[in-house]
């Protein structure tokens, strides 16, 4: 909300509309099932949290988002042995979407994206894929890093900026260090490409040691974000 059009009620009907847009679609889509509707709300965000709380919503989950300076030393995260790591052409597409629908099947709130789905993220504006890498193992993708560009951020904070929206490994490679080398290599070529900072964000409560390992290569918090959530109850 600009500062300008606070205090004059169209958050609470943006956030009216969206709730009832989301009860609807789970009404079409998927009765039989419970469901949510969740908003993100950052930590500070006083006024944005009290309509939230009056809506019936209550906060679920917690997230930060992390940020690293790209000046300075890489990070050493040697790869184990057989895999290697490659920029990410768009032949790759389906191998990588399927190790991405694999590996985030545990991860709260993620939903499995169809073909073209992955499509349209790819294919967007702010997709840079000469940032991304995949992992392979012989001839198998088993790890991946997409890469963003956020013009309005870059603007906003006066520094170049690339944004890690995902950051992947099939489950039958993980804890042999392939997701650290993939952000290893990550800040070394997006430093060479002109950046000085690279983010990312990640649930506190992600099970597979996401955040300690963003810790360990230099990434510190930069703010929180709670996703608050209405529950909807299964209709039959």
């Amino acid at each position: 909300m600009r500062p300008g059009a606070r205090g004059r009620g169209i958050g609470r009907e943006l956030l009216d509309w969206s709730l009832a847009r989301g009860t609807a679609l789970h009404r079409e889509r998927a009765p039989q099932l419970p469901g949510a509707v969740d908003h993100a709300v950052f930590e500070g965000n006083d006024g944005w949290e009290s309509l939230c709380r009056a809506a019936g919503l209550t906060a679920v989950r917690w997230f930060v988002e992390m940020q690293r300076p790209l000046a300075g030393p890489t990070p050493k995260a040697p790869l184990p042995d057989g895999v290697r790591i490659e920029g990410y052409p768009q032949s790759y597409d389906d191998a990588v979407l399927a190790v991405r629908n694999e590996a985030f099947t545990t991860h709260w709130g993620s939903l499995q994206r169809s073909p073209e789905e992955w499509a349209r993220l790819t294919g967007s504006e702010t997709f840079r894929r000469d940032l991304s890498l995949i992992a392979i193992h012989g001839d198998d993708v088993v790890g991946f890093l997409t890469a963003f560009v956020y013009p309005a951020a870059t603007k906003a904070s006066g520094i170049p900026e690339t944004w890690v929206r995902s950051v992947g490994t099939s489950t039958n490679h993980r804890g042999r260090g392939i997701a650290s080398a993939l952000l290893a290599r990550a800040i070394e070529l997006h430093a060479a490409a002109g950046f000085e900072r690279i983010g990312l964000e990640v649930d506190v409560d992600n099970t597979t040691g996401a955040l300690r390992l963003y810790q360990r290569l230099g990434f510190i918090v930069a703010r929180r974000v709670a996703a608050w959530a209405l529950e909807l109850p299964a209709l039959r």
